[in-house]
């Protein structure tokens, strides 16, 4: 197992100090990642995925949860052994320019980067991984502004790649890029996934990517993992009400942002019992604190399979 994440919430108290009512904006989200796999998590505006990203390397702090990586919670650990961590547990963000420093071209990038860490064969990324995709040396005198985004989500994993990582989280790799290049960054990660023997775990707004890539795949809705299982076995019969309606929907659409400072208005959404207001099934029961169901590798939290 490369990642074992258990628990993890952020709250947020609104009102005075003796009204103050928590509200609970990602609610136990808990996930475990096995070595060499893909886990593909989709959300839309209000499903937390931007602050769960970062919360699993520590970008920011959750209000309870471990995130155990070879058998230490990495929640605790003081900021110079994060930093060793997050060599291994690399975050690549949709737009990742903010990861290149614009006065330095591709290749000081690159080597200021490794050396920064004790790297010092990184060439071969160039010669070995990306001009697989045609991404050749033509591109190392250029600055991060001048390749597009995506080249520049590329030149950045395979950056990553000469990090040695284990686990590689993508934060909705396919928003910015056109869409005829979405089969492209696909065909990248999966490569890089045989070939590197690393797991993936990607967050996205994009149907599509969930219905045609994931060894597993999850939906979250309103801070909850809602349900989880085999790609397969959930795009061929989802369980959650909410899911059946969203697999139903035209997987051209998508949420293009996410929420990243939660307002007063809209942590009050986020209530004790599920969250899925517009169910058909919805009733009384669905009040209550809700559980999540486990059968045969799969999971749902929804009072219907109780």
């Amino acid at each position: 197992m490369v990642i074992d994440i258990k628990g993890l919430s952020l709250y947020k108290k609104i009102g005075g100090f003796l009204g103050a009512k928590t509200y609970k904006i990602i609610d136990d989200f808990t996930l475990s990642i096995k070595d060499i796999t893909s886990t593909t998590l989709y959300g839309d505006k209000y499903s937390g995925k931007y602050h769960i990203a970062r919360m699993i390397i520590k970008l920011i702090k959750p209000s309870k949860g471990e995130v155990i990586y070879n058998g230490i919670d990495i929640l605790k650990l003081p900021n110079k052994d994060l930093n060793k961590v997050r060599r291994k547990i690399n975050l690549i963000f949709k737009d990742p320019i903010g990861m290149f420093n614009n006065r330095m071209n591709i290749f000081e990038n690159i080597k200021w980067i490794c050396e920064m860490v004790g790297v010092r064969d990184f060439k071969w990324i160039f010669t070995d991984l990306l001009s697989k995709f045609n991404i050749g040396l033509d591109k190392l005198d250029l600055y991060p502004m001048q390749v597009t985004i995506f080249e520049r989500l590329l030149i950045s994993i395979a950056r990553s790649m000469a990090l040695e990582p284990e686990l590689l989280i993508l934060e909705n790799p396919t928003l910015l890029i056109e869409w005829n290049k979405r089969q492209d960054l696909v065909k990248f990660i999966e490569y890089i996934k045989r070939e590197y023997n690393i797991s993936l775990l990607i967050f996205t707004s994009d149907l599509g990517l969930l219905k045609s890539y994931g060894d597993m795949i999850g939906i979250l809705h309103m801070g909850r993992l809602i349900e989880y299982g085999v790609r397969e076995e959930v795009i061929k019969k989802p369980l959650h009400p909410y899911v059946k309606w969203l697999l139903s929907v035209d997987q051209r659409i998508m949420d293009i942002e996410d929420i990243v400072e939660y307002s007063d208005d809209i942590a009050v959404k986020y209530i004790d019992g599920c969250r899925y207001k517009n169910c058909i099934f919805r009733d009384k029961t669905c009040e209550n604190a809700i559980d999540t169901i486990y059968r045969d590798n799969r999971s749902v939290k929804c009072v219907l399979y109780k």
